[in-house]
């Protein structure tokens, strides 16, 4: 039986709504004391994680600044993005990709422009 999150999720959600949504909030909740904890320099999200509903989640896209937006051409386009979270003394930067899973869809020819696109933004960090 072949699953995923969003499966998972949707399931749940006709179970019981309200348990799912406290779950996310939750998890939402815990990453920011891992990431407020740790101050990584960098952190790598799949842009699926973005959703109304995580506005209360430090790396949301709309807590960050200094968004730049980089598109790599394939067979479809591989977009991702990079943005700083300031918090108090802590400052971060915080790359926003589709899901590693994705990139067999940009083509096997691409892949490797696609991870030197996201290693030259590294680098510069």
């Amino acid at each position: 039986m072949k699953s995923s999150f969003k499966s998972f999720t949707s399931q749940l959600a006709k179970y019981d709504k309200a348990l799912l949504e406290r779950a996310i909030q939750f998890s939402y909740e815990l990453n920011n004391q891992i990431i407020e904890y740790f101050k990584p320099k960098v952190v790598l999200v799949p842009k699926s994680s973005n959703s109304p509903s995580s506005k209360n989640w430090l790396l949301h896209s709309s807590n960050l600044t200094d968004i730049q937006h980089h598109e790599v051409r394939g067979k479809v386009t591989f977009k991702f993005s990079v943005g700083s979270l300031q918090k108090g003394d802590f400052k971060t930067t915080v790359i926003s990709a589709p899901h590693p899973s994705y990139t067999p869809r940009i083509g096997r020819e691409f892949r490797e422009s696609a991870q030197n696109a996201i290693f030259t933004v590294l680098q510069n960090c």
